[in-house]
């Protein structure tokens, strides 16, 4: 079935970045590998297991992206307690769209939003965008989380971020 090829995906992708990871763990110092994760599917125990076995000393470099529509996955909270007591980051992707809201932020507890590019386009000259992004921003910052902006394509929307405070585009 389809779904049953989803939760074969997902194991073939978290598993082969975690082996990149290993494989590159000079190269990549602290920089961070962001892995897009299939909403509602987990990796299944043994493979957490063996990430856990193989992989440890390269779980700070991971980030596992969470869409939206997966924060009301009941598999959700399994995901973050194992990439928590990894030290694997978090990062809410997409943030912005379908129902976002704080509420989501506070229940996930991410190390990371990323502001989606519907909500960044043009920021420069919207207010009302300018307004969302910056409660957003200061929301996150004030529960020591990080925020990625998306989509940034010119100069001007680049100088409106960063006077909003956003740390990464």
């Amino acid at each position: 079935s389809a779904q049953s090829k989803l939760e074969q995906l997902e194991r073939l992708v978290v598993m082969k970045a975690f082996r990149l990871a290993k494989e590159n763990k000079e190269e990549l110092g602290r920089k961070k590998v962001f892995i897009n994760s299939i909403p509602s599917e987990i990796v299944q125990a043994a493979e957490l297991e063996e990430i856990e076995r193989l992989y440890g000393d390269v779980c700070e470099n991971i980030v596992i992206e969470i869409t939206e529509e997966e924060s009301d996955s009941p598999k959700l909270k399994k995901k973050t307690e194992f990439m928590k007591h990894n030290s694997i980051m978090i990062a809410i992707d997409d943030f912005g769209t379908g129902y976002s809201n704080e509420l989501r932020i506070i229940t996930i507890a991410p190390d990371i939003v990323k502001i989606d590019m519907e909500l960044i386009s043009n920021i420069d000259e919207e207010l009302d965008k300018q307004i969302l992004v910056t409660n957003i921003v200061n929301f996150c910052h004030s529960k020591g989380i990080e925020v990625v902006a998306e989509g940034v394509e010119c100069y001007a929307e680049l100088r409106e971020l960063s006077r909003i405070g956003i740390d990464y585009v």
